[in-house]
């Protein structure tokens, strides 16, 4: 339950920040960034008072099915919503590029590097 509280208040956070920025637009930085200093912050500060708790870091375990049936959803949402289409349209071009084929080129050369480290190595695919 805790792990819920606190992801619904980064969320609150970051929706907070992004419409703050959208006002003002400032010159440098993005909504993600003040996201991830807060994230890293609060790692810190919970590292720092429960970080040999066993009880404190099995409430914020990883789960899955709660990310994708309840978290990713809303995550997609904003950002379809937000979207401006003629700029998506504009740059559709270099979005197939990095989408598509840096994708493709990405899976092709860490299949190759892990057919050489497998083999190198001696190890056994099963």
């Amino acid at each position: 339950m805790t792990f819920y509280v606190t992801f619904l208040l980064f969320m609150m956070f970051f929706f907070f920040v992004a419409a703050y920025t959208e006002h003002i637009k400032p010159a440098y930085g993005h909504q993600t960034g003040a996201t991830v200093m807060l994230g890293i912050t609060w790692s810190f500060l919970f590292y720092w008072f429960k970080g040999n708790d066993p009880n404190a870091i099995a409430q914020y375990t990883f789960n899955s099915t709660s990310f994708f049936d309840f978290i990713l959803p809303p995550l997609i949402y904003n950002a379809g919503f937000n979207m401006r289409r003629r700029k998506f349209f504009v740059e559709l071009g270099n979005q197939l590029l990095f989408g598509l084929f840096v994708t493709l080129f990405c899976f092709v050369l860490y299949a190759f590097l892990s057919f050489i480290a497998l083999s190198s190595f001696d190890f056994k695919m099963t």
